[in-house]
C-alpha cells in the first residue's frame, strides 16, 4: 500500500501549477458569480481569528490527531449550518472502489442535506462518516512544517518534495482526490495541506492541480476566508456537476421507480439522472436515468476519467449505454461523435450505434480544465479537457474476457478485425488503441469495437504526434512502440496489438498447462517497463515471448484456439526478425515451390527465418489474413470438443486491497495497470485513459 501511494506522487510531474497568491486563489475561484445574489459575501477575519490559534495544542510537543478538533472547531466557526466538518482520520471509506487506495482524510467537509439523501435512513448513527461519495472538501493535517513542494518553481510549475516522506503526503492527497472523483460527478475538487501553522490550498481538476502559496493560516486570513467563502457559494462553484442529479436512496418517485426496476438496481443502489447535450442540436436536450458505472476508469487525477453507464431512456422505452469523459480538447481531435458519423456514413460494421453526442454544458466554466486557461499559450504541452458525453444504443454483456466460450471468443475477435479493416479501408481512419475494454462482446456472440477517440486519419499516421504522450493501454501497445523504433503508430502496430489482446485473454481464461506462478510471470512481460535516458520504454519481454513462441507452448486447450493462437504469434513476431537479404528471400521461395507436400512447405516457410519475415509480412499488410484465419478456426468448430468454456485461471492471491499487476481486475482497466511503483510510472509515456 506504502508503494502505491509512493507512486501516486511520482505520477504528476509538471501538474502542479503555482504557487498562486493565495488571495488570488480564493477570488478566482469564489469571485461574486459563485454566489445566489451574485455578491462576494463580507468576511470578518477578526471574528473568527482566535479560532484559528488553535490555543488548545502546542505545534512544537503534539502529534498531528491533537489538531483535528481545534481545527475543526475553526473551520465550523466560519461554515455555515448546512455543513459539517468530520475527524475521518481513522474512519475507512464506506464507498472505497476497488482500484482506489482506501480513503481516509484526517478532516472532510460535508454538506448536510447531500450527507442525508446519501443514507438509507434518517437515523444519524446509520450515516458513515467517512464516505468519498458525499464529501465536499478534504484536509489532510500534518504536524511537521515540511512543506509538499519546493521552495522555488519551475516555471510555473511547484515541483513535488522528493523525498519518501514528501511522497508520502502528496500522495495521500492524490489519493483521496482520485476516490471523490472516482466515486462522485465532479468537475474539481478542492483540499487542503496543513503543515504545522502553514498551509496550502488546492483545486484540482482532470489536467493537474493548482496551488496556492503557502501561508500562516494562524496569522493571515486565507484559509478561514476560503472556507467561509467555500460553505456558501453554489454546488457548480464548489466544482459540483450539476448535469448529474444523484437521488435521495429513499425517493420513489415514478420516474426513478422506473429507472430501478428497468436496470435492477438494489435498493441500497443511488440512481442518478444525466443531462446529455447534442453538438448538432444545442435544443436537443436528452435525459437518462441510471445507476453505478458498469466500468469506471477514474484512476488517476489527469486524463479522460472515463465512465460507462447503463441508463434508461425514458423517452425511446429502452436500457442504452451512457458514456462520461472528459475529452482532449484540440482541434486536431476529432470527438468521439463525430467519429461515430463518419464511421456510419462510410459503412463500417461491427460498431455501435451513437444515439447522441456533445460537450456537457458548454455555455459553463466549470466543464473544462481551468489550468490550461490560467497559462494560456505559454504552455502548450499541457493537456486541456473538456467534459463530454455520448450515448450508445448497445450496452453489451462486457469487454472480450467476459465471452463464454473459445468460439464466442473467436468470433468477437473476427468481428473486432472486421470493423477495424472497415474503418482503415472506408473512412481511413486507424483506431489506434486495440485493447481487452475496446472489444465488446454482445448478448448475440457477436463483438464490437468501441473508444474510437484516438483514432486518426491513415494520411496523417507520419505526421508529426498530435500530443506529447503516446496513446494506447500500456499491455496491448506494440513491441515496436514501446521500444521507440517506429516514429509514429502504423496499421501493423495495431494488428499487433489484437495478438496481445488474444494472448492476454487466452493467459487469463482459456486452459492451459501453465501453473498459477508461471500464468503470473507469462502475464507480467505485458506489463514490463524499463526507465532509460529520461523516458520509458518497454516491451523487450514481449518480444522474446513472440520471438520464442512462449504463447505456442502453453497447450491451449481445445487444439483449435491453440493453433490459431500460435498462427498469430508467428506472424506477429516476424516484424521483430532482422530483415533478409532479397537474394536469400528468392533462393528459399524457388525451392519452397519444389517441396510438393502442403504440409512440408507450411513447416519449411516457417522454419526459415527469413521465409518467416517475407510471409509474415505479407500477412500482416492488412487485417485480411487475421480475418481469414478466424474464419477457418471457427469453420473448423464443428462438435463440442472443439469449443471450450472460458474459465477463470487461477492466480496466486495478493495480500494489497488494491491490488498488484497481477490481480485480473487491476489489469484489466484501461487506464493504468495499477502495480506499484513501475507500473504507475509508465502513464507518464503513456495516454492510457488521458
Amino acid at each position: 500500500m506504502k508503494q502505491l501511494v509512493l507512486a501516486l506522487a511520482k505520477e504528476m510531474p509538471n501538474k502542479f501549477l503555482g504557487p498562486v497568491p493565495s488571495q488570488t486563489f480564493i477570488n478566482t475561484n469564489f469571485p461574486g458569480t459563485a454566489f445566489e445574489d451574485k455578491q462576494v459575501p463580507q468576511f470578518d477575519w477578526n471574528a473568527v481569528k482566535d479560532k484559528f490559534q488553535l490555543k488548545s495544542v502546542d505545534l512544537k510537543k503534539c502529534n498531528e490527531r491533537d489538531m483535528y478538533t481545534p481545527l475543526i472547531a475553526a473551520f465550523d466557526s466560519c461554515s455555515t449550518n448546512q455543513f459539517e466538518c468530520l475527524d475521518t482520520s481513522s474512519i475507512p471509506d464506506s464507498c472505497v472502489l476497488e482500484h482506489c487506495h482506501t480513503s481516509r482524510p484526517d478532516i472532510t467537509g460535508y454538506e448536510k442535506s447531500r450527507r442525508d439523501n446519501g443514507s438509507p435512513s434518517n437515523d444519524s448513527k446509520s450515516k458513515p462518516k467517512s464516505d468519498s461519495s458525499l464529501s465536499d472538501w478534504l484536509a489532510e493535517v500534518k504536524k511537521t512544517e515540511q512543506d509538499l513542494f519546493m521552495d522555488e518553481p519551475s516555471g510555473p510549475y511547484l515541483i513535488p518534495r522528493q523525498t519518501e516522506t514528501g511522497d508520502s503526503f502528496l500522495g495521500q492527497q492524490i489519493s483521496y482526490v482520485i476516490a471523490q472523483f472516482a466515486n462522485q460527478y465532479r468537475t474539481h475538487v478542492f483540499s487542503m495541506y496543513i503543515f504545522g501553522c502553514k498551509a496550502h490550498l488546492l483545486r484540482w481538476d482532470h489536467a493537474g492541480a493548482i496551488v496556492s502559496e503557502a501561508f500562516n493560516y494562524m496569522d493571515t486570513p486565507y484559509l478561514a476566508e476560503f472556507v467561509f467563502r467555500y460553505t456558501r457559494a453554489s454546488p457548480e462553484a464548489r466544482g459540483h456537476d450539476n448535469t448529474v442529479k444523484r437521488f435521495p436512496l429513499l425517493n420513489r418517485t415514478k420516474p426513478v421507480k422506473t429507472a430501478r426496476e428497468q436496470l435492477d438496481l438494489k435498493n441500497n443502489e443511488p440512481v442518478y439522472k444525466f443531462n446529455v447535450y447534442d453538438d448538432d442540436d444545442p435544443k436537443n436536450l436528452r435525459i437518462y436515468y441510471g445507476g453505478n458505472p458498469l466500468y469506471n476508469g477514474v484512476h488517476s487525477i489527469t486524463g479522460r476519467a472515463t465512465r460507462t453507464v447503463k441508463v434508461w431512456d425514458h423517452k425511446a422505452q429502452m436500457i442504452v449505454l451512457l458514456k462520461d469523459q472528459w475529452r482532449i480538447d484540440s482541434p486536431e481531435f476529432m470527438s468521439e461523435g463525430e467519429i461515430y458519423k463518419l464511421l456510419e456514413e462510410k459503412g463500417v460494421r461491427n460498431i455501435p450505434s451513437c444515439v447522441i453526442a456533445g460537450d456537457v454544458n458548454p455555455d459553463s466554466k466549470y466543464h473544462s480544465t481551468l489550468m490550461q486557461r490560467q497559462l494560456g499559450e505559454s504552455e502548450p504541452a499541457l493537456r486541456s479537457h473538456v467534459h463530454y458525453r455520448l450515448v450508445l444504443e448497445e450496452v453489451g454483456v462486457g469487454n472480450v474476457t467476459k465471452c463464454k466460450d473459445t468460439k464466442e471468443f473467436v468470433t468477437v475477435l473476427r468481428d473486432a478485425l472486421t470493423a477495424h479493416k472497415d474503418a482503415f479501408d472506408k473512412a481511413g481512419l486507424l483506431h489506434r488503441d486495440v485493447s481487452i475494454g475496446n472489444i465488446i462482446v454482445m448478448g448475440n456472440g457477436r463483438g464490437l469495437l468501441v473508444d474510437w477517440e484516438f483514432s486518426k486519419p491513415k494520411d496523417q499516421l507520419e505526421s508529426q504526434g498530435r500530443q506529447l504522450e503516446r496513446t494506447g493501454t500500456w499491455q496491448f501497445i506494440s513491441v515496436a512502440l514501446l521500444q521507440a523504433r517506429v516514429p509514429f503508430h502504423t496499421l501493423q502496430d495495431d494488428l499487433e496489438s489484437f495478438l496481445h489482446v488474444t494472448g492476454w485473454t487466452s493467459i487469463c481464461h482459456i486452459k492451459n498447462n501453465l501453473t498459477p506462478d508461471k500464468l503470473v510471470s507469462s502475464l507480467r512481460s505485458y506489463d514490463e517497463i524499463e526507465p532509460e535516458g529520461g523516458t520509458i520504454l518497454g516491451g523487450r519481454q514481449k518480444e522474446m515471448c513472440m520471438i520464442y513462441a512462449a504463447l505456442s507452448r502453453m497447450e491451449f486447450e481445445p487444439p483449435i484456439i491453440h493453433s490459431l493462437i500460435s498462427d498469430f504469434e508467428a506472424t506477429c513476431a516476424s516484424r521483430y526478425l532482422p530483415v533478409p537479404e532479397q537474394a536469400n528471400v528468392a533462393k528459399l521461395l524457388a525451392i519452397l515451390d519444389t517441396i510438393p507436400e502442403e504440409s512440408l512447405r507450411e513447416q519449411f516457410k516457417w522454419e526459415m527465418p527469413a521465409l518467416r519475415y517475407h510471409f509474415g509480412q505479407k500477412r500482416l499488410e492488412d487485417a485480411t489474413w487475421m480475418i481469414e484465419r478466424c474464419d477457418e478456426a471457427l469453420k473448423s468448430m464443428q462438435s463440442p470438443t472443439d469449443i471450450c468454456a472460458f474459465v477463470e485461471n487461477e492466480f496466486p492471491r495478493v495480500k494489497s486491497k488494491r491490488k498488484a499487476g497481477t490481480s485480473l481486475s487491476d489489469l484489466e482497466t484501461k487506464t493504468r495497470s495499477t502495480r506499484a511503483n513501475d507500473l504507475l510510472k509508465r502513464t507518464r509515456m503513456t495516454a492510457s485513459d488521458e
